[in-house]
């Protein structure tokens, strides 16, 4: 196992293949994890090595030999037991240097006759897949990769994070670098590592590994030559296609519908046009899964929790009332679509203020989409799909939540219109 886990960590440049089995492991103690592994195998054969054996040359029988072969198994039990205690000890001292948890957190350290699980209740912990290409980067190669991060090589910002164009390997990447001593930062990486590690869908963004070294957490993706949705209805001259914008609209509805029917039911949470990324062909790729939490379990229709999502596209009820279900990413998809078909900002301070967010902007407009519809369109699509997206929009941003559709109606309007 421990060669397993040694050859997909620095072999072969790193990267974890084949069909190897799923193995659970926190991926910063993946040095750890191997030196107990080897540690508990060299013992093992010391122990083998070391048991007499009954040799019919020394004229010894097998009754007379059964006695004293019991008792070495039992001492080599014991000291097999005892071995593994020091190991156990010796891992968990050492975890709490590395986490340094908070007052209260424990780290558990657990054995079985093939596998060493350790599993630390704080900082986080991932489902490592070997089908899933995941790599660890150093940071002096990321560092490499991005020209020393570079100001020239920055691609996005965000709250904690900058995002920077980096090459890897003749490959184009995006190094998303967190900001250093920030609590919610830590947590919102942990949480987009856990999901993005753990699923994959063709419409969300691929996280090909990551770093931490130094105090400093970097995830590496695939570059997305198009960058934004956002990039390119607000900052682009040259203005996405009809087309373009039903295929991004889809594959951000199909993302989410992945999400949405996933076991843990998730909640992006984050959504707007910054985190639908567009690869070259302008396929969307769903990002920013930092602020993303499991859906309520059970027959529970909502989970209570405190607000958090993006000034203008979270949903009135989650602001008043706090509670957070699938309807609420559907509520920010139709502030999209309402972009998507208008070309227009979330809020335009232009506006008298009862008009200056998108919704207030565009109802009145709804039954007449000639002053609604994005002039850059020039009047290349067919008014009676335009007609139906603004019908979806009105019906995903409505008050009442029951009167919003799920995701997989939102796909099949979609995708009607497509066709």
């Amino acid at each position: 196992m421990a060669q397993i886990l040694l050859r997909h960590a620095v072999g072969d440049g790193g990267l974890v293949g084949d069909n190897t089995p799923q193995v659970k492991i926190p991926l910063p103690l993946l040095l750890i994890c191997l030196i107990m592994q080897n540690a508990i195998q060299g013992r093992r054969e010391i122990i083998e090595r070391d048991q007499p054996e009954a040799s019919p040359d020394e004229g010894t029988n097998v009754q007379d030999a059964s006695p004293n072969l019991g008792r070495s198994s039992i001492e080599s039990e014991r000291s097999r037991k005892k071995m593994i205690t020091s190991i156990k000890r010796w891992a968990k001292d050492s975890l709490h240097k590395f986490f340094k948890p908070k007052k209260g957190s424990e780290v558990g350290v657990n054995y079985d006759s093939h596998h060493l699980f350790v599993q630390p209740n704080v900082g986080f912990e991932v489902e490592v897949n070997y089908g899933a290409s995941f790599r660890i980067f150093s940071l002096s190669e990321l560092k490499r990769a991005t020209k020393g991060f570079a100001s020239n090589n920055i691609v996005g910002r965000g709250e904690f994070t900058v995002v920077y164009e980096g090459m890897l390997d003749s490959i184009a990447v995006a190094v998303k670098k967190w900001a250093q001593q920030s609590s919610q930062g830590s947590q919102e990486w942990e949480n987009e590592m856990n999901i993005l590690q753990n699923m994959s869908h063709p419409n969300l963004i691929r996280l090909l590994g990551y770093c931490q070294e130094e105090g400093i957490v970097l995830l590496v993706y695939e570059f997305m030559a198009n960058r934004s949705l956002e990039h390119h209805l607000l900052e682009q001259r040259n203005s996405l296609t009809w087309n373009q914008r039903i295929k991004i609209a889809i594959g951000t509805a199909r993302a989410l519908n992945f999400l949405h029917t996933s076991e843990k039911r998730i909640i992006h949470r984050g959504l707007k046009p910054g985190v639908i990324l567009l690869d070259s062909d302008f396929n969307a790729k769903l990002s920013g899964l930092g602020w993303s939490r499991d859906g309520p379990a059970g027959e529970d229709p909502t989970i209570s929790t405190q607000v958090l999502g993006v000034p203008g596209y979270l949903d009135p009820r989650y602001i008043m009332t706090g509670h957070l279900d699938t309807k609420t990413d559907v509520y920010a998809f139709g502030i999209i679509l309402l972009q998507m078909l208008s070309g227009r900002k979330v809020f335009d301070v232009n506006l008298p203020v009862d008009r200056r967010h998108i919704v207030q902007f565009a109802k009145p407009l709804l039954s007449n989409l000639t002053r609604l519809m994005d002039p850059k369109l020039n009047g290349q699509y067919k008014w009676k799909d335009a007609f139906r997206l603004a019908q979806l929009s009105e019906c995903c941003v409505s008050n009442d939540v029951k009167k919003r559709p799920n995701v997989v109606e939102i796909v099949k309007v979609l995708e009607s219109v497509e066709h």
